[in-house]
């Protein structure tokens, strides 16, 4: 198993920023709301990594059998979190210019938690594949 490369999470959360400012502005040019963000995503982001942080700190005990299930685990908080929080950091650069408003900073500041929060994500992830590598450092 390969550690994710600081590279390739880099070009995920571009991915992402791109992604979601591209959407919302498409969706502005068709004269169609944004969709609204609501604060029920981060926890259930933070819910995951937790769980993630918990499979970590309990790696010794489980069976053998688990580590592929384990090295998709790693992979995709690592890789999803990079990803969805590029998206929310989309979503917040889009709202900068649109600050006179309350909903506008309603949404930049549920974007930025959002962000956070995936971004915590990604770092579990990150560090459950380190944890796993050093497990089985001769690979899979």
């Amino acid at each position: 198993m390969k550690v994710s490369k600081p590279s390739t999470l880099a070009l995920l959360l571009l991915l992402g920023v791109s992604a979601g400012w591209a959407f919302l502005q498409v969706l502005r040019s068709n004269d169609s709301a944004a969709p609204e963000l609501s604060w029920q995503s981060a926890p259930f982001i933070l819910l995951f990594a937790f769980l993630m942080l918990m499979v970590k700190r309990r790696i010794n005990v489980l069976p053998v059998t688990f580590v592929g299930r384990l090295v998709l685990l790693a992979k995709s908080g690592s890789h999803g979190g990079a990803l969805l929080s590029g998206l929310y950091l989309g979503f917040a650069l889009f709202q900068l210019p649109n600050l006179s408003g309350a909903f506008a900073q309603h949404q930049l500041w549920v974007s930025l938690v959002d962000a956070v929060s995936a971004l915590i994500l990604a770092i579990v992830g990150i560090a459950l594949e380190r944890q796993l590598k050093s497990q089985n450092p001769q690979g899979e």
